[in-house]
Order: C-alpha cells, then structure tokens, then sequence
C-alpha cells in the first residue's frame, strides 16, 4: 500500500467527524486492528522460488501451533492509552490503602 494513500484515507475520516463533532465525543470508541499468525515450528526444508516472487507456501511439520500477534490503535491519539493507565494506577493505590488497612487491623487485633 502507498503510505500517502492510507496517510491521506484517515485524515479524510479525521476531518469527516470533526465536522460532525464525532471526534472527540467517540475517537476513544474508534480502534484499527491487524493480526497476524507466527508458526511456532516453521522450519521448511530448501524452497526454490523466482527472485520475483512475493508469497510462497510450503509444507512445513505436522504441529500447527500458532501465536497470534494483534496490534490496535485508538483514532483518539493514545488519550485513551494514557486515561487507562492513569485509572489502573489510581486502581492500584486505591488496593494497596485497602491491603494497609486490612494490615493495621490484624495487628490492632493481635
């Protein structure tokens, strides 16, 4: 793909819900993913192909095992990222308070 194609596709859906004040009502709500398969135990034997050639298939070993590797981006710039990150942290203070209590308690009671 030409990168000025695609660079140029989402600054037309950019600039379409910032018109329609969508942007930053729902750009948290707008993700593009892409996954793609890694074979765990691909080792073919030689592959003999033309220099031209851009996809080849082969038969590998009988084990299928596969990992998955998915990527995604929020339309909203990584605000959102940041925003969950802060909650989490904000999360994570608020349990280690409650683990504090809990542990002046047991010893107010010992």
């Amino acid at each position: 793909m030409d990168r000025e194609v695609v660079k140029s596709y989402f600054e037309a859906i950019r600039l379409i819900l910032i018109k329609h004040n969508m942007f930053y009502k729902f750009g948290a709500k707008i993700w593009n993913m892409n996954e793609t398969g890694i074979a765990l135990n691909h080792k073919p034997k030689k592959v003999l192909a033309r220099s031209d050639t851009t996809s080849l298939h082969n038969w590998s070993s009988g084990n299928k095992g596969v990992t998955t590797v998915i990527a995604a981006v929020s339309a909203d710039e990584g605000k959102s990222l940041i925003y969950m990150v802060e909650i989490l942290l904000d999360v994570i203070i608020i349990i280690i308070i409650i683990i504090i209590i809990i542990i002046i308690i047991i010893i107010m009671y010992i």
